[in-house]
Formats: structure tokens, C-alpha cells, sequence
């Protein structure tokens, strides 16, 4: 599922796990989970795709060199490997 904007008013409830959790993640790691953790709707039965836009992860990230596609890519693969 593609979102056009990012709500930054999106609110995410957390279990303690989750909490502990994140301590084990770097600050952009945490900033990719809570995004999408919040456009998970509590209404939600079933477990849906969803995809960020390479802008939006830029701005999420805060990210302006050149070199922002290695560095997601990188943010990404550790997520992925936790």
C-alpha cells in the first residue's frame, strides 16, 4: 500500500517489547519502524504491504548527500537483518 503524505499526527501504541525493542535500533532505524507502525489502522484484520517512497524515506532520514541511495540501503539491510 502507497501512502501519498506522511501524517506526522499519526499516532502508534506500543507494547513493551516493541519499546525494549527499539533501544537494540539505531535513530533511523526506529524512524522507518515508527512510520510504518503508523499507518498500521486499528481496524486492520489482516496483515497488509506497505511501501515508503524513496522521498519520503529521505525525509524521514533527514538524508541530503549524494550517496542517499547506498546509506537507505544500508538502513534498510540492518532492519532487515534484526
Amino acid at each position: 500500500m502507497f501512502f501519498d503524505k506522511l501524517d506526522i499526527n499519526n499516532k502508534v501504541t506500543q507494547s513493551n517489547d516493541l519499546v525494549i525493542a527499539q533501544y537494540k535500533l539505531s535513530l533511523n532505524e526506529q524512524k522507518i519502524m515508527l512510520c510504518l507502525i503508523s499507518l498500521i489502522q486499528p481496524t486492520d484484520t489482516d496483515f497488509k504491504v506497505y511501501k515508503l517512497k524513496i522521498k519520503d524515506l529521505l525525509d524521514i532520514l533527514d538524508i541530503k548527500n549524494k550517496k542517499f541511495y547506498k546509506e537507505v540501503q544500508i538502513i534498510t539491510g540492518n532492519l532487515i537483518r534484526r
